[in-house]
């Protein structure tokens, strides 16, 4: 994640083809980085929590095995540094 984009005052615009699949994944590491980076929040919790709210903003993301794979991996990833 690029970190210009985690200090920048504008949200930043992320889409691709469909706008659910890869956005979505994409998404989640944006918020995995701001949440680990800005607050105290659980990791055990963190790839089930941000699905809900992302289901809750486009009921169609995160919704494939290897999508959540990912997302957890990241979240392994980002801890470990």
């Amino acid at each position: 994640m690029n970190q210009r984009l985690l200090n920048h005052s504008n949200p930043p615009i992320i889409h691709c083809a469909g706008g659910v699949e890869r956005t979505g994944t994409v998404i989640a590491c944006y918020l995995v980085k701001y949440f680990i980076q800005s607050t105290n929040y659980n990791a055990e919790s963190l790839a089930f929590d941000l699905t809900l709210y992302l289901r809750s903003q486009r009921s169609h993301l995160l919704h494939t095995a290897e999508q959540q794979k990912v997302l957890r991996e990241f979240i392994q990833l980002t801890q470990s540094k």
